[in-house]
């Protein structure tokens, strides 16, 4: 008996309209033998830790259905509730099997494009906007889930015979512009040397001409790095810095909040720094980077006390973490702020877009902060940023011996051309 194809969809609750057409499509999915499902199927009867079930059937399901509008895009690029936690779990799927992941476009106004997220940008999507052409793009979808080819590929036939022509290697003196791909890759050299030189000012004001590797666990040597990383992403919006987390990695996009001694949001998430390593390479500037270590944080007041279900650690490797949102200075639920209302005080308030989503790591933890550009950031040192990330992890620690093996990640293709 053939084993029906399992499919978790993934969405986000744009409205009611939005909510209806997922499940109906869920429902006809089902109904052609495809083992859909989806959160209210799995959730309909009894209390569900959200968490689990989203990390167990992503990595369970043969694929996952991502149904991209406007407002999924936006949560999922700034890692919001529900969404930007299976954003994660999805950028990790994606780096292992990009395949698993069928991205559903459904576009209200404007461009395909304005809906697609930043980690699904260079993957081949199935456009379900216009409804009038809904049987086509279901039919296109139903292929690609039982891997049947739509069209017949041609055998191959022989092959012509040419011969070598001669060419003329004078030179047009009326072509003067720039082709467009080579405009491109100077204004990337461009903003990659813009980028590291910065990068590499803002260690210097920190420590001085020092070289090599420095330990900082004074307070008020930490807040000077948090301050100058701050200055730097609010005084020139050209300068990109990317923080990594072992298994994920994201642009810092938003300007940084101290809210405690030794506390701060950055990117939404609440941590409080215990030390702070910064290196700077004697010969390569590409390979610059801080290395933040973060206390435990407890979780948010308005959940129970945590008792270790959220530990996916064993299975995915992330530190446990809680999500909360945060509206006029308290905290409210990560459903809350999905839906876009909460009880405030025993009275049912709108939201109005004012929520900020607030995570916690219920572990200690450690994010590189580099830039776009250094080894750490390159997709094919993947799999070694992630053993040595495991290893301070195992250690506690940063220890020569990563740091050496830092130093001996693959540059990324721009360098290499420098080196």
């Amino acid at each position: 008996m053939e084993v029906a194809p399992k499919v978790f969809v993934s969405y986000s609750w744009d409205s009611n309209e939005h909510n209806e057409w997922v499940s109906k499509f869920v429902s006809k999915l089902r109904s052609n033998g495809v083992d859909a499902k989806y959160d209210r199927l799995l959730t309909q009867r009894g209390t569900t830790n959200l968490d689990k079930m989203m990390v167990e059937e992503i990595k369970n399901s043969d694929y996952v259905l991502v149904i991209l509008t406007e407002k999924y895009a936006e949560k999922a690029n700034n890692h919001e509730g529900g969404v930007g936690f299976e954003t994660q779990l999805l950028i990790t799927e994606s780096r292992k099997n990009l395949q698993k992941i069928i991205p559903i476009v459904r576009v209200t106004e404007g461009k395909a494009e304005n809906v697609i997220p930043y980690y699904l940008q260079s993957a081949h999507y199935i456009d379900f906007s216009n409804s009038s052409n809904f049987d086509d793009s279901y039919e296109h979808l139903f292929y690609r889930i039982y891997k049947t080819d739509m069209i017949e590929i041609q055998p191959l036939g022989k092959p012509p015979v040419l011969e070598t022509k001669k060419m003329n290697f004078e030179i047009d003196a009326s072509i003067s512009s720039v082709p467009f791909e080579l405009e491109q890759e100077l204004s990337r050299q461009s903003r990659m040397f813009k980028n590291l030189d910065a990068f590499r000012i803002l260690l210097y004001k920190n420590v001085g001409g020092k070289n090599g590797i420095i330990s900082l666990e004074k307070t008020g040597d930490i807040e000077k790095v948090i301050d100058s990383i701050n200055e730097q992403l609010i005084s020139d919006e050209e300068i990109k810095l990317w923080w990594h987390q072992g298994y994920s990695n994201y642009m810092v996009n938003k300007n940084i909040e101290k809210i405690a001694d030794r506390t701060w949001v950055i990117d939404d998430i609440e941590m409080t720094i215990e030390k702070v390593w910064l290196y700077i390479c004697p010969n390569s500037s590409d390979r610059d980077y801080i290395l933040v270590k973060t206390e435990a944080s407890p979780d948010f007041p308005i959940y129970p006390e945590y008792n270790g279900e959220r530990d996916y650690r064993d299975e995915y490797r992330y530190v446990p973490s809680s999500v909360a949102g945060f509206f006029k200075g308290q905290y409210i639920t990560g459903i809350e702020h999905d839906a876009g209302y909460a009880d405030i005080n025993g009275e049912v308030v709108e939201l109005k877009g004012e929520s900020r989503l607030r995570t916690r790591y219920l572990g200690e933890d450690y994010f590189f902060i580099a830039t776009q550009d250094h080894s750490v950031l390159q997709r094919k040192n993947d799999q070694l940023v992630r053993d040595i990330y495991e290893s301070i992890h195992e250690k506690n620690d940063l220890t020569q011996d990563d740091i050496i093996k830092l130093g001996k990640l693959s540059k990324s293709d721009i360098s290499m051309m420098y080196s």
